[in-house]
């Protein structure tokens, strides 16, 4: 599996940041602010650890995506960088 993926969501995610386009759910969460977008993360967060308590492998699957794109929405509005987390990652990884 290509890790690339992760990169090139970080960077629609950046995309929709700059332009801001109607209609877009990035763009809802990026105008509610932290507030909301804290709310979703945790939510999401809540909802992978449900499926891996007491639902399938797929749902648990599923659920990670969600809580990791709401992770990035919020890095990015926080101007966070992947590269600063993919760093922290290398630092601990011992």
């Amino acid at each position: 599996v290509d890790i690339g993926i992760i990169a090139e969501l970080f960077d629609v995610i950046s995309q929709r940041k700059k332009e801001m386009p109607p209609k877009s759910y990035t763009t809802s969460l990026f105008a509610e602010g932290n507030k909301k977008i804290c709310a979703k993360v945790m939510e999401e967060a809540k909802e992978v650890c449900r499926a891996a308590k007491k639902e399938t492998r797929q749902r648990l699957t599923e659920e990670s995506v969600d809580v990791l794109y709401h992770l990035l929405v919020l890095l990015v509005k926080n101007g966070g960088g992947l590269e600063e987390v993919l760093n922290e990652v290398k630092k601990r990884r011992r």
